[in-house]
């Protein structure tokens, strides 16, 4: 709901919201409502939502979506705070959480992941077999 309320108020659609939380427009504005409708509706059906219970883990999937240019936003709900993002693909919809591990572990072994100047296209190591990831550099 949040989503396409934002749309409408960048698109200049006027509208009133009822006491239950019906939203009213004008009739003249229904194909640009119609338009944000199934604009909202197919990115909301290929976002992705993560609750990170870690602080920590939220903090390094914060920064690698950043350094990834991908949108996102923090939700906080009854049960904690969730993260939705919207993936490219279906493996990057792997790919990127399982940096935040990657991270983490390198943390606790008092390692760093060396950053690349295109954190989006650098494979994950848990991707790949041990033999390779070993092989290859970061990036």
């Amino acid at each position: 709901m949040l989503e396409f309320v934002e749309q409408l108020r960048a698109s200049g659609v006027e509208y009133q919201q009822r006491e239950d939380g019906m939203l009213m427009f004008r009739n003249r504005d229904k194909d640009k409502v119609t338009s944000i409708r199934l604009g909202v509706e197919n990115t909301l059906d290929s976002s992705r939502e993560l609750k990170w219970e870690s602080e920590e883990h939220r903090r390094h999937f914060i920064e690698i979506l950043e350094a990834s240019r991908k949108k996102y936003r923090v939700e906080e709900r009854g049960d904690g705070i969730w993260i939705r993002w919207y993936p490219e693909t279906a493996a990057e919809a792997q790919e990127l959480p399982g940096r935040v591990l990657e991270r983490v572990i390198a943390n606790r072994k008092g390692e760093s992941v060396p950053p690349c100047k295109d954190d989006a296209k650098r494979p994950s190591k848990l991707s790949l077999s041990k033999d390779t990831a070993k092989s290859r550099s970061a990036c």
